[in-house]
């Protein structure tokens, strides 16, 4: 039996090929997967971020209308004090 080392050159440069291929075959998966994480977590962050400033805007809104109901309240009772005064005026010009 005869050793050919040609044969085996050829066959160690095409195993060299082979694992340099697939070496950069994973490493532009792994980079691909990488990019696709730090997106994930920009998007997650994001979404956050934003459900933060929407609760804080509806708790702003709902203190406005609280204020709102409040001196609305606040403008109907001077109202009705005003008009308890006026009948007790009236009341008192009449029996004078």
């Amino acid at each position: 039996m005869s050793f050919n080392s040609n044969s085996v050159a050829t066959l160690s440069n095409s195993d060299d090929e082979y694992y340099e291929v697939q070496l950069a075959r994973r490493r532009t998966e792994t980079e691909t997967l990488l990019r696709q994480q730090e997106e994930k977590e920009h998007l997650e962050h994001q979404a956050h971020k934003e459900a933060k400033i929407a609760k804080q805007k509806r708790l702003e809104e709902e203190v406005w209308r609280k204020q709102e109901e409040e001196e609305a309240q606040q403008r109907e009772e001077e109202c009705q004090r005003d008009l308890a005064h006026c009948l007790k005026a009236d009341h008192i010009a009449t029996i004078e």
